[in-house]
């Protein structure tokens, strides 16, 4: 590899080490926390009626993914993590 291609694969690797590793705190922290609270929710729903329980699941499915993205998007822009551009 020449050298100036050398230093954007560098920043490029740190900057996809660092988004994986805040990524990965974040859905921990969703994990031990968010989805306590959704337990016995869930699990109610589930017995009473299961389309409802589909539904729900894919609507939590859909919001968390979202959730998770901005929150993402918000650490590693105020980070200044962006790929670099060629």
């Amino acid at each position: 590899m020449k050298q100036n291609q050398k230093k954007p694969f560098q920043a490029m690797l740190r900057n996809y080490l660092i988004e994986t590793i805040i990524y990965g705190g974040v859905a921990y922290f969703y994990y031990k926390f968010g989805l306590q609270l959704l337990t016995n929710f869930t699990a109610e729903l589930f017995d009473s009626d299961l389309k409802l329980f589909a539904v729900f699941s894919v609507g939590v499915i859909l919001v968390q993914a979202l959730i998770l993205e901005a929150i993402i998007s918000l650490i590693v822009n105020s980070l200044g993590l962006r790929w670099p551009r060629k």
